[in-house]
């Protein structure tokens, strides 16, 4: 029952960071990348402050892996949503959804690299079809009016690296602070840090007048902020204290996509084609096998 608790969990996750392409596309239509992340972020700071305030968190700076939680959080929410927010903005939503995809990928090609650990077959040709996947994806989709941006690619692919590199620090973080802990820290580390770049590049308080006076907007703030980065976070972190992380990644990872990639195209009108298909189920196929190989 406990583990079946576990997969329920992450079924709304993966919805909600699914259809957060979405949302992130959408909204950047309206208001630019910086103050969004702004709003989103400071949304959910905000949040885990008064859960601190009122006694619910506290956070003990005074153990050894709080320099690793400090890095942690610099990775992400910073530099991450930094990448992924301004690509998203760059490319469709189905693209944005099957490169991010990658992300367990990149994982394990940076632990073989920087912390020698084996790849075997499988998970090697996990890898390989997981980027054919993506390869053709964006490729054809450049072609058919449906790829985004060179620059958007490549804040994409900037953004996976990151998020391949927080799996093994958050990790570290994780074996002497609380999944809570831990979601609190990245928050605030977040509504910081993009507020403070919001300021300093002039942007001042445009987002949040343009967030209170369009309901739309205001819409995916609160979704942005309290769905996927407060709760969701809540959610992973709890899930990787509890289960192995290959497992964890091997439905979340896949359920995201797809549902990234379908809201794409029916709700946002993404240009799509066979390759757009193809690429998902390759890069679905290649995540599923690269993380199974893994946990086993």
């Amino acid at each position: 029952m406990g583990r079946l608790k576990l997969f329920i969990l992450l079924i709304p996750m993966s919805l909600t960071w699914g259809l957060s392409f979405l949302a992130t596309s959408m909204t950047v239509k309206a208001v630019d990348p910086v103050p969004l992340l702004a709003m989103r972020w400071g949304t959910a700071g905000l949040l885990c402050l008064l859960l601190i305030i009122f006694g619910v968190i506290r956070i003990d700076i005074r153990k050894p892996a709080f320099k690793w939680m400090v890095f942690t959080g610099i990775l992400e929410p910073c530099a991450y949503f930094l990448f992924e927010t301004n690509g998203v903005a760059l490319s469709t939503t189905s693209v944005s959804a099957i490169m991010i995809a990658l992300i367990p990928c990149m994982t394990m090609i940076i632990g073989a690299v920087f912390f020698h650990k084996k790849i075997g077959r499988k998970v090697a040709l996990g890898i390989a079809l997981a980027l054919a996947g993506v390869v053709l994806s964006t490729a054809l989709g450049q072609g058919n009016g449906g790829g985004g941006s060179p620059e958007g690619i490549v804040f994409l692919f900037l953004a996976i690296v990151i998020g391949g590199l927080y799996g093994h620090t958050s990790q570290k973080v994780t074996a002497s602070y609380t999944p809570m802990e831990l979601t609190c820290w990245m928050a605030i580390t977040g509504a910081v840090f993009f507020n403070a770049l919001n300021f300093a590049m002039g942007y001042g308080f445009s987002g949040y007048r343009t967030a209170l006076s369009d309901m739309h907007v205001l819409g995916g703030v609160l979704f942005l902020g309290v769905g996927c980065s407060f709760v969701c976070y809540v959610i992973l972190n709890y899930i990787l204290s509890k289960m192995d992380a290959a497992g964890a990644n091997n439905i979340s990872a896949s359920a995201t996509t797809m549902v990234g990639v379908i809201s794409g195209i029916v709700i946002a009108g993404d240009p799509w084609g066979w390759y757009t298909i193809a690429g998902l189920i390759l890069t679905v196929a290649g995540v599923w096998i690269t993380s199974k190989e893994a946990e086993g």
